[in-house]
């Protein structure tokens, strides 16, 4: 399992978390707390990068799409934010790296199959058999 995989894992925890038996629950559950110490430093990560191109995204976001200088207003706005864009790139080119490394699934709680609520979503299910936490 890789980095991706455990944001997809904590993704779909998250949505049907709430969703079917007691067992089932249970399940997601003990399992959200396995990958917590996995999820956390990730998703800090995550919010970071975010976060730094916050001011050039509502500075573009101000602009009027309608105005005869749109395009060379998001140039302006390109140049004055360039080196925080290429330092957002090369960040993510990292964060690329980290997602694609190998974590160690081996502590991953199992499901009974028979415990899947029927609502649960198709995209959820193919995620928990893909990952082998139904069984």
């Amino acid at each position: 399992m890789k980095n991706f995989n455990i944001i997809q894992l904590y993704n779909v925890i998250q949505k049907e978390k709430s969703n079917g038996s007691v067992k089932f629950r249970y399940g997601l559950l003990r399992n959200e707390s396995i990958i917590k110490s996995l999820i956390e430093p990730l998703m800090a990560v995550q919010l970071e990068m975010q976060k730094m191109l916050e001011p050039y995204k509502k500075d573009l976001n101000n602009l009027d799409k309608n105005d005869s200088d749109y395009m060379i207003k998001v140039n302006q706005l390109k140049e004055k934010y360039k080196d925080t864009i290429k330092l957002y790139d090369d960040k993510s080119k990292e964060w690329e790296q980290i997602l694609s490394e190998d974590v160690d699934a081996t502590k991953i709680f199992e499901i009974s199959i028979d415990d899947v609520p029927q609502n649960i979503q198709t995209e959820s299910m193919e995620i928990l058999l893909f990952w082998g936490i139904l069984k």
